[in-house]
């Protein structure tokens, strides 16, 4: 029923490329509107995103941690290396559901490490490798299809192959990446419940913070693994 098309490209693989594509869309809209919609909502202890990020660390027995202010919009992150909480402008010091949320999300990170949590240490592991993968896959991939219209043909096919597994590796980073990140977001939501941060009646409000920003893990999952079937099938042609 489908029928090849140049290099392997097939319909069903620009399908499904084109509905994970509209579906990181959607995540990544589904996310900026969960942040902007509670981030008009006070938390009812009146803490501010930095004042979270500090009492649940210290609540962990974790105090090597600094939490400064970051620029931008969404631009939270955990830097295990320098063992810094970097929290926007819209979360350090604002006191919203929102800024609550994505706070203990980041601490979330910071007692991963901290009790050695087993996908957080392989993330960390591949997460080198992934950076250089995306930086130079499609390129062999790419020499390799110029090289199958000469005679170099075996080459062709070995800088296709080395593609394919560099492209692989990107798939697996995305692939630790997303239990890496739920896990981080269920720890905050349990942190911020047995602290008394957040009350029974917030609790929804959080989780929809929470998992809005999950989907946005589950798309790139999706997007990779969809790249993934479309380089395989431009082996096969080979």
């Amino acid at each position: 029923m489908y029928r090849y098309g140049f290099y392997g490209f097939i319909n069903i693989y620009s399908l499904l490329l084109m509905a994970s594509i509209i579906f990181s869309m959607y995540a990544s809209r589904k996310v900026k509107s969960s942040y902007e919609r509670f981030s008009l909502v006070r938390g009812k202890t009146g803490l501010t995103g930095e004042q979270v990020a500090k009492r649940l660390l210290s609540k962990n027995g974790i105090t090597y941690i600094n939490v400064v202010p970051g620029r931008g919009i969404l631009t939270d992150h955990y830097n295990h290396s320098t063992e810094i909480i970097s929290l926007s402008e819209g979360v350090f010091s604002s006191n919203s559901i929102s800024a609550i949320a994505i706070a203990a999300h980041e601490v979330g990170h910071a007692i991963q490490k901290n009790r050695g949590y087993s996908f957080f240490k392989f993330r960390d592991a591949i997460a080198g490798p992934a950076q250089f993968a995306s930086k130079t896959s499609w390129m062999m991939i790419v020499i390799g299809i110029l090289l199958t219209r000469t005679a170099y043909i075996t080459q062709a096919n070995l800088l296709i192959d080395i593609g394919i597994i560099l492209f692989a590796t990107i798939t697996l980073f995305h692939l630790i990446t997303l239990p890496v990140e739920l896990n981080a977001s269920r720890r905050a939501l349990e942190e911020l419940s047995d602290s008394g941060i957040i009350f029974e009646d917030e609790k929804p409000a959080v989780k929809s913070v929470l998992s809005g920003a999950a989907m946005t893990y589950v798309a790139a999952l999706s997007v990779s693994l969809v790249q993934l079937l479309r380089v395989l099938a431009i082996r096969d042609r080979n």
